[in-house]
């Protein structure tokens, strides 16, 4: 019984746990029906009362509280209005822009400035921002709304820039000072000009200033061109000059303005387009004059040969602008022309104009200086042309005396080469030129050519001559000299055949000279009188084409030093037969070399140096010198050049070497020297070598002072014989100032 009520009692609890599952699916399932109708809180409500049914598992509790969780969630979600952006920066000139909307329902635009344009697409605002018209920024608020729910978008515009206009400004005339709001002036027309009102300034020398004022905004084009025109302040004046009728103007008219002379013809025409300041007086272009308002003026205008004109003018605000127009009367003389000699029917040639025949008597003609030639077949004047002066109301006669000619047709090779006639021009070859009775110098000319010079003595027997004249191919040569502005004569040959090529030059100097094998004669004189050098030389080579002539100058000597190549005893002295001595020179040295007359010269002081050979025991050798002076000494040369830096001389020279032991105690040499022989001596400036070989001889004696002793003196006599001269081998230098070349010479050669 029991075990019956037990299992009664289980199997009405599985109907029932049965019943309540069901209950519980068919809640969830409603839920979801309302869930998906929005209807989120009477799907919570349902939800919450299906957790209540009785005997529902832990499982469907929680799937009970999922699903109300996801209805809250989309309850939330549904409530949800949100801007991707809320501030956007819009520049001035607008901007277009897409803003993301997040939003749970849906939502429209609830606020916007005038100034943007909103619209609304699904998930997006486009939001367009105008242009901005101020000069200030500007701020504004879109709002969009779902339901109650708001969102706000926040939008900054940038302020409008100001505006610049770029001007060009141009005056009338130009170059006008240009002064901006007070700035400082400027010559330029360019500018930039900022948005508003600006005034402007024009000044210029002799004008009026003029203001004005520009007005720059928005709407004005970005490029203007202003052009302005300014009044003057002064009068102009234009000055028309002509000769009467069937005159001409030899010189330009000469205009005066109260004295003030205008320079018709200038150079450059003055420009009132420029920022000088007015030149008075002056002529501008246009022809116009300046002049300054109420002053008087007086005009006057003249020219050569014609009546002077003067006119008074006033010039004032109402009368600034005047032309005057001025016709000059001829000024008028006469002239005649008589037949002296041969000069009858000749014609008459004035200006190049033929004017009629000799003789002419009382021919009219305007003031002035004419040109005029006398024309006749086979005669010609003394000049070829006579200057003719006719003054006002003055006769002018002139006499003409014509003369034979005979003409000579010049031709030359090569051709076109200038010919002269006695110095004058007479054309290039060939050429006829006309000559009279009489000797005439006939030279022709041409670069690259020497020139060529024929004595002509004129055959009035026939009427023309042919002459032909050949020139030399000539190639430039620079001659220089050792000194400047010597006279330069150059040839070639002796005697009959000498032919003088320049002989009128001085130096440096650049001539034209043919190449020859043969070698030119030279010849440097000074004041065309006194030979400073004479020689040779060869051009036969246009490459070797600079030639320096180093002339024969003096000065003064400062050193001269020479050393004895070979030392033969001057002289010796024998004592005894275990004392002797023997003196060999060493060297010569001479301060201060001075010439007296050519070819003689003379030394402030002069030494020589003698090697004294001592066999005597207690003495070894010694140098001994001889001492002499100004005057007591002496050198002759006479010779000449063997080459441009080399001559060749006979010398003689002769110096006392004074006793000096009676007044002064040292050891030295004392007698005559003498020597005679050949000098090879360079002459170049400043430093020259020589060398000597002759004959050399010293007449004289030793004075030695020997140690241990007091002023005892070895006196050795004068007994040189004549067999005794020695031949000697001498070299050594000069040491002299720049116009120092060598030693004075008395040339021969």
């Amino acid at each position: 019984m029991i075990k019956r009520f037990v299992l009664i009692l289980l199997s009405l609890l599985l109907v029932q746990g049965i019943c309540m599952a069901g209950i519980f699916e068919d809640r969830c399932k409603r839920a979801e029906e309302l869930r998906a109708q929005k209807l989120w809180y009477k799907a919570i409500e349902v939800l919450q009362s299906a957790k209540k049914v009785a005997g529902i598992t832990p499982a469907q509790t929680e799937t009970a509280d999922r699903l109300i969780r996801q209805c809250r969630a989309e309850i939330a979600k549904s409530k949800e209005l949100k801007l991707a952006e809320s501030r956007i920066e819009a520049g001035a000139s607008g901007s277009a822009n897409r803003i993301e909307v997040t939003a749970g329902q849906s939502w429209k635009i609830s606020q916007c400035p005038e100034w943007c344009i909103a619209t609304a697409e699904p998930g997006a605002l486009l939001v367009s921002v105008e242009a901005n018209p101020e000069l200030k920024p500007r701020n504004g608020i879109i709002e969009i709304a779902m339901g109650k729910i708001t969102a706000k978008l926040e939008i900054a515009q940038a302020e409008r820039p100001l505006v610049s206009e770029n001007v060009v400004i141009r005056t009338i005339p130009d170059k006008a000072l240009i002064r901006i709001d007070d700035e400082q002036g400027t010559l330029k027309n360019r500018f930039t000009l900022t948005e508003g009102r600006h005034i402007i300034r024009l000044e210029k020398d002799g004008y009026m200033k003029r203001d004005t004022v520009v007005t720059v905004s928005p709407s004005s084009p970005s490029d203007t061109t202003y052009v302005f025109r300014l009044d003057r302040e002064f009068a102009t004046l234009s000055v028309n000059i002509s000769p009467a009728t069937g005159y001409e103007f030899t010189e330009w008219p000469v205009l005066e303005i109260n004295g003030n002379p205008i320079d018709l013809h200038p150079r450059t025409l003055h420009n009132f387009d420029n920022d000088q300041p007015i030149a008075w007086y002056a002529l501008y272009e246009g022809n116009e004059i300046p002049l300054r308002y109420y002053d008087d003026y007086k005009l006057k205008v003249s020219a050569d040969g014609f009546r002077t004109q003067t006119r008074e003018i006033a010039l004032d605000q109402e009368n600034n602008s005047l032309s005057l127009d001025f016709e000059l009367a001829p000024l008028c003389g006469t002239f005649s022309l008589k037949d002296e000699e041969n000069a009858a029917g000749a014609k008459v040639l004035i200006d190049g104009e033929e004017a009629g025949e000799i003789p002419m008597t009382g021919k009219t003609m305007k003031c002035g200086q004419y040109k005029i030639r006398i024309v006749k077949p086979g005669y010609r004047t003394a000049k070829e042309e006579y200057d003719l002066r006719i003054e006002e109301d003055m006769e002018t006669a002139l006499a003409i005396s014509m003369f034979p000619f005979s003409s000579y047709y010049i031709t030359s090779e090569p051709a076109y080469c200038k010919v002269f006639v006695d110095g004058v021009p007479a054309g290039t070859t060939p050429v006829s030129v006309p000559m009279k009775e009489g000797e005439h110098a006939l030279t022709i000319i041409k670069d690259g050519y020497f020139p060529e010079t024929k004595i002509i003595t004129t055959d009035l027997s026939e009427l023309s001559h042919p002459v032909n004249v050949s020139l030399e191919k000539a190639w430039p040569l620079t001659i220089r000299s050792g000194k400047d502005s010597y006279d330069l004569m150059i040839s070639k040959g002796r005697g009959k055949d000498k032919k003088v090529y320049y002989d009128a030059l001085t130096t440096p100097v650049t001539l034209q000279l043919p190449l020859s094998k043969t070698r030119y004669n030279v010849k440097l004189t000074r004041y065309g009188k006194r030979c400073m050098y004479r020689g040779k030389f060869r051009f036969d080579d246009e490459k070797k084409n600079q030639i320096n002539l180093l002339s024969w100058t003096n000065g003064v000597s400062l050193l001269n030093a020479d050393w004895y190549l070979m030392r033969a005893p001057q002289f010796s002295y024998n004592e005894t037969e275990d004392l002797s001595w023997s003196y060999n020179r060493i060297a010569d040295i001479s301060l201060g070399t001075v010439p007296i007359v050519r070819g003689l010269s003379t030394s402030v002081a002069k030494g020589s140096l003698f090697w004294e050979s001592v066999h005597t025991e207690g003495h070894g050798p010694m140098v001994i010198p001889a001492l002499t002076i100004l005057f007591l000494n002496g050198d002759f040369r006479v010779g000449g050049a063997i080459f441009q830096y080399m001559d060749v001389n006979l010398l003689a020279s002769y110096a006392w070497y004074p006793d000096v032991s009676s007044f002064m105690y040292f050891t030295h040499m004392s007698g005559h020297d003498i020597f005679l022989g050949l000098e090879l001596n360079s002459r170049i400036p400043i430093f020259n070598l020589h060398l000597k070989a002759g004959l050399q001889a010293f007449y004289g004696q030793a004075n030695l002072l020997r140690e241990g002793t007091t002023k005892i003196f070895d006196v050795k006599p004068y007994n040189v014989p004549i067999q005794d001269f020695k031949f000697v081998i001498s070299a050594g230098f000069t040491l002299g100032t720049n116009r120092s070349r060598g030693q004075s010479i008395l040339r021969i050669f």
